[in-house]
């Protein structure tokens, strides 16, 4: 397999992880636009999920400069290219989310462990917060579509490129601005609505006491699990 192969494989899987992780985590956040609490999970699985995105935006710069440098004509046969310049502006931008995202949205969400979205922040934190995803996921779905989009090598301006990007951003921006104000419906009771999730040392200690247990002597691995899950629920329902 030749260079140039491997390094464009590469290039396909950061902007697979970059694309996949952002539309998790925007996906998975619209159940807090609707007003459900935020627990510790959430927050862990935010970070989990971000250090996904945080692979895919190296790799997707180290693999770029990979491909500038296995060129067969030299790098500037590259960049040449209209749609490639439009790319590289794009990834500039979506660098420079991310590390707003990085910075400043996570640890905001972080701060709001068990309680709402937005409770406690002013207007501008939330439009900074919303518009933060709607930017992630234009500026990971457009440069993946160029990539696929051969044709448009050498063909559409870099400014025309540019130009549709503004404009989906723009909407995404104002979409995301329409959900967060009449979406965004949060449950009477801030804190107290909050179920603490149940700690998962105790949850596999349970079953691998239940797993190894002798025959016909203490619980079964079914009857850890129930009681478990009864516990969760009972608890829940106490909230």
């Amino acid at each position: 397999m030749e260079l140039k192969s491997i390094v464009l494989i590469l290039h396909v899987l950061a902007v697979t992880f970059g694309v996949g992780g952002a539309l998790m985590l925007d996906i998975y956040l619209v159940r807090h636009l609707r007003g459900a609490v935020i627990e510790e999970r959430d927050a862990a699985f935010a970070r989990y999920v971000a250090t996904f995105v945080k692979i895919g935006l190296v790799g997707l710069w180290a693999s770029g400069l990979g491909l500038l440098a296995v060129a067969p004509d030299g790098p500037a046969s590259v960049i040449a290219n209209p749609k490639v310049q439009a790319k590289l502006v794009i990834v500039v931008a979506l660098t420079l989310n991310a590390l707003f995202i990085e910075t400043v949205a996570l640890p905001l969400v972080e701060r709001n462990v068990g309680r709402h979205l937005f409770d406690g922040r002013n207007e501008l934190d939330r439009t900074f917060l919303l518009a933060s995803g709607a930017v992630s996921s234009v500026s990971w779905m457009l440069p993946m579509m160029l990539g696929l989009a051969r044709e448009l090598n050498h063909v559409v301006p870099a400014s025309t490129i540019l130009g549709v990007y503004l404009v989906l951003v723009c909407l995404a921006c104002a979409g995301a601005q329409v959900a967060g104000r009449y979406i965004y419906r949060p449950q009477a009771g801030g804190e107290a609505q909050a179920a603490p999730a149940p700690r998962f040392h105790v949850a596999a200690r349970q079953v691998i006491e239940a797993s190894f247990a002798p025959p016909g002597r203490g619980p079964t691995l079914m009857d850890a699990f129930t009681h478990h899950r009864g516990t969760g629920e009972r608890g829940r329902m106490a909230s």
